[in-house]
């Protein structure tokens, strides 16, 4: 078990005290003294018992359990022991952790599952017989401390309503109050142990050095890195290393490049001897980030976590082995891989965290990271330093002669963790509430310190936390009997701030979110609320989120999401995109249970979409792709680039159209049968009268299903109003009728008809249609297309149907799909889409300066504002609403020019999301014009670097076909085709269509 014959001298009195009790133990000891074999020895006396139960290794950081994880499993497992690692980055298996035998976790991973240990999946919560806290002094964490007094507090009361011995072993560096911590854990004080300094394996010198700071911030960090450099030059050229600590990992590689131009311009490179300066070109050859094999070369590197991991396992190599000689770090190094240094340098007192902003570093942080100077069995002493401003330097002083106290975090987020025990059946009265407070390190700290903690009276407190809970929901309270309201639970279940889980509740009950709206709300979070915008960023944050949030974190956040689905996070925002992205995975996941709760199935699975956009860096269209099992990156890129941008795209295709783009085999079988078993939904209206007598509004529409079965929901709308709502299984190729009653009156009646698809991640189609009135007046006219521009006074024009509609001015901007165009009186336009006001509305008075239609009775409109333009292509017209001299609008479902009796029916046009495109049977010149018009898509894509799909697609495709349109006007015409297209593919289209040029 231990790769050393013999125990160092504080090791040598603290194994017995835990091998020879049973009894819980606390102990305290310098940095690198090792502390970690006390652990195992407490593992090796629980495993070997007869009746043995569960370890439970809790270290607050990832990075340590990735640590004790490789190691472990090692060694416990040549024993026959199972060892289970679960952190931030993975989900907690309840299956593995039921048959591990050590389980190694952080704080918030086991407080989640300590949270249902009264579910049958999470028994083995209470199979725990050991639990070693390791790095106790973390309690005093802002971000880490209550997440683990809360979980050991939880435990404790487990272990004693299950009546079952629990022992807890906490190791802790050296601090003056450990005995609150052994009161806490409940540690005798023969089994509380306090080694000195005097028990470090290398003798440890610190200084804090003092500096004059000027009023600009970056200079600062400059003026402290030549200071840094000065400070340690004497110990490079004795041979030795160092290790700089800064605040961000663009500080890493930023100072690094600086002390690597230092070194040179001093000469500094003779630190290094020839076998060094080879090893480094070797390394310099392997590893990928660019700024690091511009440093690597004269000795100098830095590591932070967002480094490939293969870069991070060369530095930390390169640097044991003596190679490099200044390795510049974030504050994680401290706590994770053992990298000792002979001297040790903290340049910034200050460092960032991407969620929690820019704060003071902690006194635990300082100290730990002082803790890596000298390197046992190579150094005798080493040297730990501390760069502060003269106005600081009192106080470092202070907290290096006599360390601080380990105080409770707690009582900042005392209610969340009181709904969390209401919630888990812990506390089921004020009474109880008030014995788990009891259990707290908070309560124990209260107690020795009254007067910082200001907790004279326990009852008071716990009311208010109680009132609080109770008012706003989480809570309910019957004659005293405490009980979780849904509310109060998913707050638990999720690990969700109360703010949070508010915000998330009252727009949950919104009636529809779109995408936007989705990310604004994450974005808006409180676990978000000390995210910032640091210098440098503001530019990339603006493009990104897609307008002005203005300064702080909503912006940022908002940003580096929509980046994500761009796949395209900007440099200086990458350090901190991978938090923020786990983050509002939880978020996501959350805020779609609340969606269940408080709205509707199609609300949250829109909210599980948006999170499969940012996963996967996809479009809404794409989300369906995406989610086929086996589809990942490499599988999307390649799909995109063949022309697949939706699940429905690939219904099109055969599998091994898909193994020729480079997709395997069994995976575009999976594609393609999963494509075609998707439901294609259209409505046929013409079940509808037209012209209803008063009163008598009962009538069916028709859903056609063009795709495979499923379950979909269906609602109809009518003036806003719902009128039908009906969740229904409709077959392969099924006709379903559906009853609808719309309101009583004459007046003209706005349908809409949305799908939801209950069984796949695919946005909701939508389908709109205007019905007529009864009435004896004229009969219905059409528009007089040439006295259009010409409004007479007092007039409103209406058009819907399907359109491309194209903004260009300060901006771009595109829609297709259904769209109603407003011409008001004064010639202005406003255009409505299914999702609101589309484009944005860029231009305040853009008036017609163009209508027209074209043979194929196509309306075509073009407005202006100076260098702005909207231009409006409908390619299908559902209805014209024109004047009549006496006032009265009628409506025309003919189209322009159209003096034909009135269609029996007219069907709502097909949205831009509507299902796949059904190839038709071609023959002759149409099979050359179709390989004509796919090669050109093929040249476009590859000279523009874009996917072929956003060209044109295969609808595209078959409309032009069909309709062969000799002309850029007859061309606007075409699905998929608006005024942008024209202009820059419309003669490479119409050439691809000529048949004298086809091949």
């Amino acid at each position: 078990m231990f790769p050393f014959k013999d125990f160092n001298r504080m090791q040598s009195r603290a194994v017995p005290v835990i091998l020879n009790s049973d009894g819980n133990v606390v102990v305290s000891a310098p940095t690198a003294s090792g502390k970690t074999v006390l652990a195992e020895a407490a593992m090796v006396k629980e495993l070997g018992k007869a009746d043995k139960g569960k370890v439970l290794f809790i270290a607050p950081l990832r990075a340590l359990t990735n640590e004790k994880e490789s190691e472990w499993k090692h060694v416990l497992g040549s024993l026959g022991f199972k060892v289970y690692v679960v952190t931030g980055e993975r989900e907690l298996s309840p299956f593995e952790a039921k048959s591990a035998d050590v389980i190694i976790t952080t704080p918030e991973k086991w407080d989640s599952a300590t949270r249902k240990y009264r579910q049958e999946r999470y028994s083995f919560v209470k199979d725990v017989a050991l639990v070693i806290i390791d790095e106790v002094h973390l309690l005093d964490s802002d971000s880490r401390g209550g997440a683990l007094e809360a979980v050991i507090s939880r435990m404790k009361r487990i272990s004693s309503f299950m009546k079952q011995p629990l022992r807890i072993v906490a190791l802790s560096a050296t601090m003056p109050n450990i005995g609150d911590v052994a009161k806490w854990v409940g540690a005798s004080e023969e089994n509380t142990l306090t080694f000195d300094n005097s028990y470090r394996p290398v003798e440890l010198d610190t200084s804090v050095i003092p500096y004059s700071p000027k009023d600009n911030e970056f200079l600062n960090k400059y003026i402290r890195l030549y200071k840094a450099y000065d400070l340690i030059k004497d110990e490079l050229a004795a041979g030795h290393q160092a290790l700089i600590f800064v605040s961000t990992r663009q500080d890493t590689y930023q100072a690094t490049e600086k002390l690597c131009e230092i070194m040179r311009k001093n000469s500094a490179p003779y630190f290094l001897i020839p076998p060094e300066m080879r090893r480094l070109q070797e390394i310099k050859s392997r590893v990928s980030n660019p700024s690091l094999k511009k440093c690597i070369s004269c000795g100098t590197a830095f590591h932070h976590a967002g480094l490939p991991s293969e870069d991070k396992t060369a530095v930390e190599n390169a640097f044991r082995e003596g190679c490099i000689k200044i390795l510049v770090s974030t504050s994680t190094l401290a706590w994770g891989v053992n990298l000792p240094a002979r001297v040790v340098v903290i340049r910034d007192t200050e460092m960032y965290d991407p969620i929690a902003g820019t704060k003071d570093i902690s006194p635990i942080d300082l100290l730990q990271m002082l803790g890596r100077a000298g390197r046992p069995g190579y150094d005798t002493r080493g040297k730990g330093l501390v760069i502060v401003p003269y106005s600081r330097l009192g106080a470092y002083r202070d907290l290096l002669k006599s360390g601080k106290s380990i105080e409770s975090v707690l009582k900042y987020n005392l209610a969340e963790h009181l709904n969390a025990e209401i919630a888990v059946g812990m506390v089921k009265n004020v009474i109880e509430a008030a014995d788990w407070l009891k259990t707290t390190f908070l309560y124990v700290r209260s107690k020795t310190d009254p007067v910082t903690y200001g907790i004279t009276d326990i009852d008071r407190m716990i009311s208010t936390k109680i009132d609080y809970l109770v008012r706003n929901g989480f809570v309910n309270e019957d004659d005293g009997v405490l009980s979780a309201t849904p509310l109060g639970v998913m707050t638990s279940d999720f690990y969700l701030r109360l703010e949070t889980s508010l915000l998330f509740k009252e727009c949950a009950r919104r009636e529809r979110l779109s995408t936007d709206e989705v990310l604004d709300i994450i974005s808006r979070a409180a676990e978000f609320s000390d995210v910032a915008t640091r210098p440098g960023e503001s530019g990339s944050v603006k493009s990104l989120a897609g307008m002005d949030l203005g300064p702080g974190g909503i912006a940022k956040v908002r940003a580096i999401l929509n980046g994500y689905i761009n796949r395209d996070v900007p440099d200086e925002l990458k350090s901190d995109a991978w938090a923020i992205k786990q983050n509002a995975s939880r978020l996501l996941s959350a805020f779609a249970r609340f969606c269940e709760e408080y709205s509707s199935p199609v609300l949250s699975r829109k909210v599980k979409m948006v999170s499969v956009q940012i996963d996967k860096g996809v479009t809404e269209e794409a989300v369906s792709l995406a989610s086929v099992p086996g589809v990942g990156d490499r599988s999307l890129d390649i799909l995109f680039k063949g022309g697949i941008g939706s699940l429905r795209d690939a219904a099109e295709k055969k599998p091994e159209d898909l193994i020729r783009m480079g997709i395997r085999g069994s995976l575009a079988i999976d594609i393609v049968e999963t494509a075609r078993k998707l439901p294609g939904i259209s409505v046929d209206f013409s079940g509808i009268s037209r012209n209803f007598a008063q009163g008598n509004r009962e009538s069916e529409l028709s859903l056609i299903n063009s795709g495979g079965a499923g379950t979909i929901g269906v609602s109809v709308k009518a003036e806003g109003m719902t009128i039908c709502e009906e969740k229904m299984y409709i077959g392969a190729g099924d006709n379903k009728k559906v009853p609808v009653r719309l309101p009583a009156g004459d007046g003209p009646v706005h349908i809409k008809v949305s799908v939801d698809y209950t069984d796949a991640m695919l946005p909701v189609d939508e389908w709109k249609t205007t019905l007529g009135a009864a009435t004896d007046k004229a009969p219905n006219k059409t528009v007089d297309m040439e006295g259009v521009v010409n409004m007479r006074q007092n007039t409103y024009y209406v058009i819907a149907g399907e359109a491309c509609v194209e903004y260009t001015g300060k901006t771009e901007d595109l829609y297709e799909g259904n769209a109603i165009v407003l011409i008001k009186p004064d010639s202005t336009v406003v255009v409505h889409g299914d999702s609101g006001v589309k484009p944005r509305n860029y231009m305040g008075q853009a008036r017609i300066s163009q209508f027209s239609f074209n043979p194929a009775n196509n309306v075509r409109i073009v407005a202006e504002n100076g260098e702005e333009k909207l231009s409006i292509s409908f390619r299908q017209v559902a209805l014209i609403n024109t004047p009549f001299e006496d006032g009265n609008a009628k409506f025309s479902e003919n189209g322009p020019g159209d003096k034909s009796k009135p269609k029996e029916s007219v069907k709502s046009p097909a949205s831009k999301r509507a299902g796949p495109a059904i190839k038709p049977e071609l023959s002759g010149i149409d099979v050359d014009i179709e390989k004509a018009l796919r090669a050109l898509r093929t040249s476009l894509s590859k000279e523009m670097n874009s996917p072929p799909y956003t060209i044109f697609n295969d609808r595209t495709i078959y409309d032009l076909i069909a309709k062969k349109p000799k002309n850029k006007e007859e061309l606007l015409g075409i699905y998929g085709i608006g005024q942008s297209r024209v202009d820059k593919f419309g003669d490479a289209i119409l050439s691809a269509l000529d048949p004298e040029k086809v091949p």
